[in-house]
């Protein structure tokens, strides 16, 4: 992608901040500069219409990142040495394996092997590919897999709903039902479950639906696949106008560089600079609001769970309040999210209550973050895959992988990505509404922003949560398509920004 730098002082002020985590602020793309080497057409100049009609139809992303991993192996410790299983049946489950590569680096100056992630988009047999859904594809391809030798893959996981699948052993069968429903040069990133193959990892529960329970799918994919030690989850009508490699690094980089101590208060803020100052002063007055009061130090024991059999690194001290060492600075997060994790349990939030196999019921600890798209560690998938296998222990997606590193004491981390508004606030009113509650208690009681439409007039109108109707036109304006009135937007929108909901209504 190219891009231009641009003086932006005159943009109006985000909710959460660039300046936090060092994401590139400057970098202005339109359309063509973003889309214009992966397919999209130009027709104002012929020289950038010859450059990207080339035939990309044709290619076999799969292949390249296949190719890509092969030439860096060395800089990897674990490897899937076959083909991707193309689905996520259970008896593929007996054939589970990857080989393990150790240096002794008491007699060597190598350097330590690169973890690798997998980036799953989540898509359905019944999609229908807009060119836009394509030139994203290739740029995640291209931005996060090729360019980075390898670190990330992407893998697109298509939920056939009540639709039979094949046996993933019969090729033929598997290659019409990819020809059927997905357009070439997607066909091998492909990975295919049912509900029926839901059911046969999880008796123990008999709730499949995504609304419901979206990671079921994602554990099962990191227990077939553990050459993955992180996955990172995005819907299909997710959209990044600046690169993804930085997006992505830096998010990993500012999420392992936060300290635990009172990292899940932190957490249940909407980071408001305007209000809250630098990021610094920001964690400087979320401790001082807690002394002396009760805070998150190390797992939080819930009914059924034997936590200490998996917990990580105990608290390097009894409590918070003495703990001088820094403790969690420098670890990786096993949680990343782009929204707040809260308390739902005395909210609106409309699946506080969805909880299974818990004997504490609505009692159960628990944390939330809405917008399932987030990264996960390969061990925390392991986890909730275990308890729901083999317990049935479960709550509702959303609650789902924050709940699971409360219980056993893993760091989770909030991203204070910058998120706009479609209309100005005043940043005290906004953070009155956005952060309501005492320390400790951010969010977390009925008039909660969380709370279902109390709230709507600013959830609603956010660059990222779903059902919101503004990133949506502020994207189509970017592309040119926007109507007479929201034209204004097209320049605003060429700052880099992640969106959620963007993409579904566009058409060729």
């Amino acid at each position: 992608m190219k891009g231009y730098r641009w003086n932006q002082s005159e943009f109006p002020t985000p909710i959460g901040s660039y300046e936090a985590w060092n994401l590139d602020k400057d970098l202005c793309v339109d359309p063509s500069s973003r889309y214009g080497v992966y397919g999209y057409k130009v027709n104002t100049r012929e020289d950038v219409e010859s450059r990207t009609s080339r035939g990309w139809g044709g290619v076999n992303w799969a292949d390249l990142q296949r190719a890509c991993l092969e030439r860096n192996s060395e800089r990897y410790n674990k490897w899937d040495p076959g083909p991707k299983k193309p689905t996520l049946h259970i008896q593929q489950n007996q054939h589970v394996e990857f080989g393990h590569r150790k240096h002794d680096y008491r007699k060597t100056r190598l350097p330590r092997f690169h973890h690798r992630t997998a980036v799953i988009l989540r898509s359905t047999i019944d999609m229908k590919y807009t060119t836009n859904d394509i030139h994203n594809i290739r740029a995640m391809v291209m931005e996060l897999s090729l360019l980075s030798g390898a670190e990330y893959e992407v893998i697109i996981l298509v939920d056939a709903k009540d639709q039979i699948l094949p046996n993933p052993m019969d090729n033929v069968a598997m290659d019409s039902l990819k020809e059927e429903y997905l357009p070439e040069e997607l066909r091998e990133l492909a990975v295919f479950f049912n509900t029926k193959l839901l059911e046969d990892w999880y008796p123990t529960i008999d709730v499949h639906q995504a609304m419901y329970q979206y990671f079921q799918p994602v554990q099962i994919f990191s227990q077939l696949h553990q050459e993955y030690d992180f996955i990172w989850q995005f819907e299909m009508d997710a959209r990044y106008t600046g690169h993804l490699y930085h997006l992505l690094e830096q998010a990993t980089a500012f999420a392992k560089q936060q300290p635990r101590k009172h990292l899940w208060e932190r957490n249940s803020y909407f980071y408001i600079p305007t209000v809250h100052g630098t990021w610094d002063e920001f964690n400087k007055m979320v401790d001082q609001d807690m002394a002396d009061l009760p805070t998150i130090w190390g797992p939080v024991p819930v009914k059924g769970l034997n936590f200490s059999k998996e917990a990580h690194f105990p608290p390097p001290m009894p409590t918070a309040e003495i703990d001088t060492s820094g403790w969690g600075i420098g670890e990786e997060a096993y949680v990343i999210t782009w929204l707040p994790q809260f308390n739902p349990a005395n909210t609106g939030w409309p699946m506080r209550d969805v909880i299974y196999g818990f004997t504490q019921g609505p009692d159960t600890p628990r944390r939330s973050s809405p917008v399932a798209m987030s990264r996960l560690s390969a061990r925390l998938l392991r986890m909730m895959h275990a308890d729901l296998a083999e317990k049935g222990l479960g709550l509702g997606s959303e609650m789902s992988p924050t709940s699971w590193a409360l219980y056993y004491g893993l760091k989770s981390v909030q991203i204070p990505q910058p998120v706009y508004h479609a209309h100005k606030w005043n940043p005290e009113e906004l953070n009155r509404r956005a952060n309501s509650g005492g320390p400790g208690a951010i969010s977390a009681g009925s008039d909660s922003i969380w709370t279902w439409d109390m709230h709507h007039d600013i959830l609603k109108n956010m660059t990222y949560m779903f059902d919101s109707e503004y990133p949506g036109r502020l994207y189509r304006a970017w592309l040119g398509k926007g109507v007479a009135d929201e034209v204004r937007l097209r320049c605003f929108s060429q700052n880099s920004v992640l969106t959620t909901d963007s993409g579904r209504e566009l058409t060729d």
